[in-house]
């Protein structure tokens, strides 16, 4: 007798919209710059109502063992996903994984992390290229660099600004940008 083929499991609609909005995160993740799978699996754990193990979270999204512990050690760097041992009636002891549910600490951490360290350098390496071609004989073609160069770097240095603004205080204003701009 041939094998029947598997049927899709059914889906509660809790489940339906967990992984509805775990696929837009992913997608919006992938857009910032990460991994669509970083975006799935901590949206599963924020919309779940406990932590789950890694083997739960490939079950839901389809994914692999090793997929699941690659994204789940980057979480992990980034703050956003913590890790915990819990008793379960399955398994005795099961490591699991719950998220960061302060959003706004999840995402001053990031910055932190990516955003700060690209600012920082992007503005080192303006400076240091004003420096150079002002060593230089001056040319028309070399004035128009280093005046625009100048202005990308008060630009940077007014993002910089905001950004650290924005992480020690939580308020962000755009009025050192519209200064330079005019």
């Amino acid at each position: 007798m041939a094998a029947e083929a598997e049927s899709p499991k059914k889906l509660s609609p809790v489940q339906e919209a967990k992984l509805q909005v775990a696929e837009q995160l992913g997608a919006l993740m992938e857009f910032w710059g990460f991994k669509r799978a970083l975006g799935r699996i901590w949206a599963v754990l924020y919309l779940s109502d406990h932590p789950l193990t890694a083997a739960e979270l490939g079950d839901e999204l389809e994914l692999s063992p090793s997929a699941i512990s690659l994204a789940i050690t980057e979480l992990k760097r980034w703050g956003v996903v913590h890790e915990d041992i819990s008793l379960s009636t399955r398994t005795r002891r099961a490591q699991t994984y719950r998220a960061e549910r302060d959003v706004w600490h999840m995402v001053n951490n990031v910055f932190r992390q990516r955003e700060l360290p690209l600012i920082v350098r992007s503005q080192e390496v303006m400076k240091a290229s004003i420096a150079r071609l002002e060593s230089l004989p001056s040319t028309p073609e070399l004035r128009h660099a280093v005046k625009a160069l100048k202005t990308l770097s008060a630009l940077t240095g007014a993002a910089r600004g905001m950004l650290e603004t924005l992480l020690a205080t939580g308020k962000l204003s755009a009025d050192a940008i519209r200064k330079i701009v005019g």
